[in-house]
This record gives structure tokens, C-alpha cells and sequence, in this order.
């Protein structure tokens, strides 16, 4: 009886090993990699648009039984097609895709961060609201490499009131730079002035049309003052404040035209946008 079970149970262990041995592991799924992204932060600069009102009329029968017009209150009236910049521009992931992806776009204020996949261009459309398609190009934004973080500013020539519903000029303001890559606090003259910058105790900087200033101070609170104008006479207040300056963040100042009637009687308007750098891991190194 001993020998019979030896001999099943040897026979068992047999044909595990074998089984073990002809069984191939299952191959190793292949982990999705995500494309590279980049980011970018779109803000739309120039004057306000302005305010326009309707004043309704209410026909009134009097004592003598005659009808009267009688104005009533008045009810401020939306801006007029191309007086403001699209407040949403649309892309496509690809080109055969049907739908599209949104992009808020500031205006003369801070936006969002959107990431996108980067060294791809995007044309972004703009669409007909009140028939919610009519897709039709606008702008194309520039090409962004890998782990990329930009700031593109929207400008109009035009004083139009259909001013917006003409192709923008872009300004695009790479974050990673060698020039912004450690700056704390960055100056941007889009405007068609001169603007005078004083910084804290550092001497007067003049910031001539497209050009930029970084301020080198490590301090994280300063003054800061800034004319505008195109002579001595000509000066303008824009800002004399105090500002805090935190040194994980971007603090950048943009100067644009805006239109007097509607920016306090001044032909220079100033945005203030405060960027978070954000932190990007490091590509693994392919061995």
C-alpha cells in the first residue's frame, strides 16, 4: 500500500513541475504614458468698453384722459459685438475631432492655467454665441516645449468699437527663461507710452513700448510707483502702492492702452497678474 500512494504522489509532484514549467508567465501590460504637457495663461489687454444704457418709455393716460410718454429707469445695455474680447476661445485635441475644448480668457485681470499637450500648436476659434457654433479661427498659440509654463497677452490696434472681432496681436511671455526663470517681481510695457518704473530705493528704470524690466531685489515687500506719459509734461500717475512680492510666485505688471473715458482719465491701464510657478518633475533618463 505504501508503494502504490509513493508512486501516485510522485506521479502528482511530476506533472505540477512540468505543468510549472511549460505554464509562460503572462506578458506585462504596457503602461499608458501621458503626453507632455505645457501650460499657459491667456489674458486679453485694452479698453473697456463704454457704458451704454436704454431708457424705456411707458405711455401713461393723464387726467384728461390723454397718452403721455413717461421715460422710465434706466437699464445699462450690454457692450456692442467686438467692443470686448471672447470671454471663451475653443480648440480641438485633433483635427477630426467635432468637439471642442474651452479656454478661458481674461480680460485686463488674472486667468486660469491650461495645460495642453506641448510641442503642438493650437488654433483657437472663436464661436458665435448666440448661435452657439460658427467656429471660426482666431489666434494660433506658439509652439510650448515640455514642462513649459507661458503668459500670453491679447492686444488690439484697433479703436473701434468692432475692434475684438479682428485677429489680436500676441505677446507671449515664456516663464522658464533664463531671463523669468528665478524673477520674483517682472515689469511688461505693451502699451504705446513711456512708463516710468521706481522700485523701492532702486533708481528710476523708463520702460519704452514692448519692452520688459526684472527686478533683481530679493525683498519680498516694496513701494512701487509708476508714471506714464510721453514727456516731462506729460506724466501720469498709475500706481503708487505697496505690494507684497512672494517669492514662489510670479508678480507681473502689464501696461496696455485703454481708452481715458473709462480708465479714470488715464490712457494707460495696468494689470496686475500674480503666476504660481509650477514644479515639474524631471524626464527619466532612458537607459
Amino acid at each position: 500500500m505504501k508503494i502504490i500512494l509513493s508512486l501516485i504522489l510522485g506521479y502528482v509532484l511530476t506533472s505540477i513541475l512540468a505543468s510549472a514549467l511549460t505554464t509562460k508567465p503572462e506578458p506585462k501590460k504596457k503602461e499608458k504614458l501621458e503626453p507632455p504637457k505645457a501650460h499657459v495663461t491667456v489674458i486679453a489687454l485694452g479698453a473697456i468698453a463704454k457704458r451704454r444704457f436704454h431708457i424705456p418709455e411707458k405711455i401713461k393716460k393723464n387726467k384728461a384722459g390723454k397718452e403721455i410718454a413717461e421715460k422710465g429707469t434706466p437699464i445699462l445695455i450690454p457692450p456692442l459685438e467686438g467692443e470686448s474680447p471672447p470671454a471663451t476661445l475653443y480648440y480641438r485635441e485633433k483635427n477630426d475631432d467635432k468637439e471642442y475644448a474651452k479656454i478661458r480668457i481674461g480680460f485686463n485681470n488674472p486667468a486660469s492655467i491650461n495645460e495642453l499637450k506641448a510641442n503642438k500648436q493650437y488654433r483657437l476659434y472663436r464661436r458665435n454665441e448666440k448661435s452657439g457654433s460658427d467656429y471660426n479661427q482666431y489666434i494660433t498659440l506658439p509652439m510650448m516645449a515640455e514642462n513649459s509654463q507661458a503668459l500670453l497677452f491679447l492686444t488690439q490696434k484697433s479703436k473701434r468699437t468692432s475692434r475684438w472681432l479682428n485677429k489680436p496681436i500676441t505677446n507671449s511671455i515664456n516663464l522658464n527663461s533664463k531671463k523669468l526663470k528665478n524673477a520674483r517681481l517682472f515689469m511688461k510695457n505693451i502699451s504705446s507710452e513711456r512708463v516710468y518704473l521706481r522700485i523701492g530705493d532702486a533708481d528710476q528704470v523708463v520702460l519704452k513700448p514692448n519692452e520688459g524690466y526684472v527686478f533683481k531685489g530679493e525683498e519680498t515687500q516694496n513701494m512701487i510707483k509708476v508714471l506714464a506719459g510721453k514727456g516731462r509734461s506729460g506724466k501720469v500717475l498709475l500706481i503708487r502702492t505697496g505690494i507684497r512680492i512672494p517669492p514662489e510666485n510670479l508678480t507681473t505688471f502689464a501696461f496696455y492702452n485703454a481708452d481715458p473715458a473709462t480708465n479714470s482719465g488715464k490712457s494707460v491701464g495696468v494689470c496686475r497678474v500674480v503666476t504660481t510657478r509650477l514644479k515639474f518633475s524631471k524626464p527619466e533618463k532612458k537607459q
